[in-house]
């Protein structure tokens, strides 16, 4: 809010835009790794019991550090603190998609753990000081959670191409061993 106008500042909705791509990144990576998961298991020869891991790094971070991330939040500024978790994030994502081995995937997955977990507190109370009136903030705190909503149903979705090709290479070898068991000259029953 404008201190000598009293009117609000018009750069809070482009904060709001940077603050809700953060929220729906934090919430679309909780999905979209279990859609990426099976690839990466493949490509690094990754073992289910390991595979396990690849997910618990990350929730065990984010879970264990968001009191943190609010009290670092409180302490050392939002601004800052939101700026350093959005950095944080996509830098450990970028390093768990170019992840070489299964050690670094799952380093990468618990840093991204902890940097969401700055990020989420944050979210919230730059909304709370960006949006004084009650109202406002009901309306801003209802589109956070339906942007953390929207998050988890639109995780599945980059994965949607890779899955049909699968399901598309899997029916084509089906169809190969139908066809073989159908060539003349083999003995029916």
């Amino acid at each position: 809010m404008d201190e000598t106008t009293g009117t609000p500042d018009p750069r809070r909705w482009l904060a709001l835009a940077f603050v809700s791509l953060a929220q729906l990144m934090v919430a679309l990576d909780a999905t979209v790794i279990n859609i990426a998961l099976p690839s990466a298991q493949r490509s690094l020869h990754i073992t289910d019991p390991q595979r396990q891991w690849v997910i618990t790094a990350y929730t065990l971070a984010f879970g264990s550090l968001l009191l943190l991330g609010g009290r670092l939040a409180d302490t050392l500024g939002r601004k800052r603190t939101f700026l350093a978790g959005l950095v944080g994030f996509a830098a450990a994502s970028a390093v768990g998609g170019a992840a070489p081995d299964f050690a670094i995937l799952v380093a990468a997955r618990a840093v991204q753990g902890a940097f969401a977990a700055l990020l989420a507190p944050t979210v919230l109370s730059l909304l709370a000081l960006t949006f004084t009136e009650a109202q406002q903030q009901a309306d801003r705190a209802a589109g956070a959670r339906d942007r953390a909503e929207h998050g988890e149903r639109l995780g599945p979705l980059p994965g949607l191409g890779e899955r049909q090709r699968e399901q598309r290479q899997h029916g084509r070898g089906q169809q190969r061993g139908e066809r073989a068991l159908d060539r003349p000259g083999r003995d029916q029953d």
